[in-house]
């Protein structure tokens, strides 16, 4: 379900700026910043939308900011998202053991 895509596409949206920055490819950031942001928003997690909103507006508006501090914020995201992760995947769990029970 959504829950599944999200986790699954924001996995892979990290992954891509993981490999994109070290290589300053700035431009390449900016839309798996952009879809982790509104994906996180989609799903209620905040806290990753926050952050990856920060990271969007830095790599659009800052391209000369060092490849460190944009990385530091991508180790933010990712720290994070395994947070919401475990949250999101306790939640479906209860959710599914709730319906089962019904």
């Amino acid at each position: 379900a959504l829950i599944d895509i999200f986790l699954t596409d924001t996995a892979e949206h990290l992954e891509t700026l993981a490999d994109l920055l070290p290589f300053g490819q700035v431009e390449g950031c900016v839309l798996p910043a952009h879809t982790v942001k509104s994906s996180a928003r989609l799903v209620g997690a905040e806290g990753l939308a926050a952050l990856a909103e920060m990271l969007e507006k830095r790599l659009r508006t800052k391209p000369d900011t060092p490849i460190e501090e944009f990385d530091r914020l991508r180790l933010r995201m990712v720290e994070v998202f395994g947070h919401t992760r475990r949250q999101l995947l306790a939640r479906t769990d209860r959710a599914d053991g709730e319906s089962t029970a019904a």
